[in-house]
């Protein structure tokens, strides 16, 4: 494929500005929150990075997060000081990575979906996966407004509570005696959350409701208020505005902090500004569905292998322990829990939205973790599972072995779903082995070898490849090819 140089793609626009830049990038081009400098002093230019995909040609790239929704690249570079833009190094653009437009009209006229989506692609995956997620913004930026709005428009019952302005008993139940025993009365909210075909729950001042932190532990962890399990129907959000200027504000503790995603809220100033002339009577939402990739088990699985298959290979990720420093234990810092919640979310997203990838593993592991995950994923790319289940002599099980994990991972949650499905998984499986990689198949044999359909049968092949390590942890107790 043709390389193009950015400036081919990203019109630079000069800025009047003059800044230094650190010591330690004075030899370095740089791109910094949307804007690049070169040499130790040097003009400003304007630049998106959402259009274009970093690969091959900068993997040994530094790379830094400037904000939501931009990249920071430092490269060494010898180029002298200079006024004229930068002179970036040729990338390999790869196509399937760029971020493809989408388009929505409002008001009558075409409108390309740019940044501003970002934000409403996270609400959308994290409702979608039921994942909950934690927006912390300004005061008066209409965040428990824009919830409603989205709620109404994806067809969801909208329900907002404020836990500073409850009882411990309104997350709890109200204890009740009844037959001789005691049991918990179902919340007026849960129960109506409860009953609707599917709905929205805000809790809104989060952070203010220190007296009920105790009682929504529960809630939030286990989905259950009282005596009463809220259906996967319900997605729960939070609220809250920054502690230094919430009213009686409070830090989050750790177990609270790490049983939610976390982002900052953004404001759509041309979303206000076009709604506002009519008290947004006119809203153009888009549907949940053209926000967010396919809504299959294959998509999920495949998306979800991907994490998987990074933290197999970098076990030291998964729990690393709760930061020591109190204001990182109020945020997003990475253990199975919230390493999870980020395979939900990427598992709605689409496989190409990498600026919503990054933004999902940040809220919910860190800045830290989601940029070594960034960074390991440019070099990744995976075998869809069902076209390899469909072709298994197509796939190379020589290549990398964390691509053949990804993909049997993806494989073994796909084989699942029927019987049909169950006996091409085991047969790419077994490939997997007669090509000497039966290392790396084990797993997915175990998985699939546990829940095989009772009228499905074991070929002799396999039993060849993996009879005798699953006869000696009990998985097999005779030879199913005899």
């Amino acid at each position: 494929m043709k390389s193009e140089s950015p400036q081919a793609l990203l019109p630079f626009t000069q800025s009047a500005t003059s800044v230094p830049c650190p010591p330690e990038q004075a030899n370095c081009s740089t791109v910094v929150d949307g804007k690049a400098a070169t040499g130790a002093s040097c003009s400003l230019y304007s630049v998106s990075l959402s259009s274009w995909c970093v690969t091959a040609g900068l993997q040994n790239a530094k790379r830094s997060r400037a904000g939501d929704g931009y990249r920071s690249i430092c490269w060494p570079s010898k180029i002298a000081h200079s006024c004229e833009p930068p002179k970036f190094p040729t990338p390999d653009l790869c196509e399937r990575h760029r971020p493809q437009p989408e388009h929505n009209t409002r008001n009558g006229r075409d409108r390309t979906m740019s940044d501003d989506s970002l934000q409403l692609r996270i609400a959308a995956a994290c409702v979608r996966s039921t994942t909950i997620p934690l927006f912390s913004g300004d005061v008066g930026l209409g965040k428990t407004a824009t919830w409603k709005a989205l709620a109404e428009a994806w067809g969801y019952h909208f329900e907002a509570v404020v836990g500073s302005n409850r009882d411990r008993q309104d997350f709890m139940g109200l204890p009740a005696e009844h037959d001789g025993m005691t049991s918990y009365l179902d919340v007026d909210w849960a129960r109506r959350a409860s009953e609707a075909q599917k709905a929205i729950v805000v809790f809104d001042e989060f952070n203010t409701g220190g007296d009920v932190f105790k009682a929504m532990l529960r809630v939030l962890g286990e989905r259950t208020v009282g005596n009463l399990t809220l259906p996967e129907t319900v997605s729960m959000v939070a609220l809250m505005n920054p502690v230094d200027i919430a009213v009686d504000g409070v830090d989050l503790a750790a177990p609270i902090a790490n049983r939610f995603a976390h982002f900052n809220w953004a404001f759509d100033l041309n979303a206000w500004l076009d709604g506002v002339v009519d008290d947004f009577a006119s809203q153009d939402i888009p549907a949940m569905d053209s926000l967010l990739g396919p809504d299959t088990d294959a998509h999920r699985a495949k998306m979800r292998s991907m994490l998987a298959t990074y933290l197999r290979m970098s076990p030291t990720e998964v729990n690393p322990g709760t930061p020591e420093d109190f204001t990182a234990q109020a945020g997003a810092f990475a253990s199975p829990r919230t390493w999870t919640f980020a395979m939900q979310i990427l598992g709605e997203l689409r496989e190409n939205d990498e600026d919503a990838i990054f933004t999902a593993v940040k809220g919910c592991v860190g800045e830290a973790a989601a940029h070594r995950f960034v960074a390991w994923k440019s070099q990744y790319d995976l075998y869809d599972p069902e076209w390899a289940m469909d072709n298994p002599d197509e796939v190379d099980f020589t290549s990398r072995a964390d691509l053949i994990y990804a993909l049997l991972g993806a494989v073994q949650t796909l084989g699942k779903i029927s019987d049909e499905a169950w006996s091409k998984a085991m047969e790419l499986v077994t490939r997997c082995g007669e090509q000497g990689r039966a290392d790396v198949a084990q797993p997915a044999a175990r998985s699939l070898l546990n829940s095989k359909p009772d009228d499905a049968t074991v070929s002799k092949r396999t039993a060849e490849i993996f009879s005798d390590v699953y006869r000696a942890v009990g998985v097999w107790e005779d030879d199913p090819a005899a």
